[in-house]
């Protein structure tokens, strides 16, 4: 399980974080203004590399991102 926040300079980059956090599968995302919540729980239909391959782009995007943090907990 992956959580994280990002907290995006204006709008434009939220928007960008969010065209990027389309492409994963199962993320839960909720957007408070320039806030973007990332919630995200393997599906039991994902093969391990799937969720690997997943939690990996995960962290890229939210890395992309000034104000970020995450945790990941099995």
């Amino acid at each position: 399980m992956l959580t994280g926040l990002v907290i995006c300079k204006d709008e434009y980059e939220v928007e960008t974080v969010l065209k990027r956090l389309k492409e994963v599968r199962f993320a839960e995302i909720k957007v408070d203004g320039v806030s973007i919540s990332i919630d995200y729980t393997p599906s039991d239909v994902e093969s391990y590399f799937e969720e690997q391959e997943s939690i990996a782009r995960l962290i890229d995007i939210i890395e992309s991102v000034e104000l970020h943090g995450f945790s990941l907990s099995q």
